[in-house]
């Protein structure tokens, strides 16, 4: 059982970077792994990790 404060913030390390190739100077959006906690939050959200992490916002 998590309190809402502490799966907010759990949600809250998702990210998405943005990646440069030093190179051909090529970029493309390299997504975090979700965790389990997360995956199961997103399910029940019927939302996708990678929408909410590029999305910008915060959560």
């Amino acid at each position: 059982m998590h309190s809402f404060r502490g799966l907010v913030s759990e949600l809250g390390t998702l990210t998405a970077n943005r990646v440069r190739m030093v190179d051909s100077g090529a970029t493309f959006t390299m997504h975090s792994e979700s965790t389990a906690l997360q995956q199961r939050c997103f399910d029940l959200l019927v939302v996708s990790a990678q929408s909410v992490a590029s999305s910008g916002h915060r959560l």
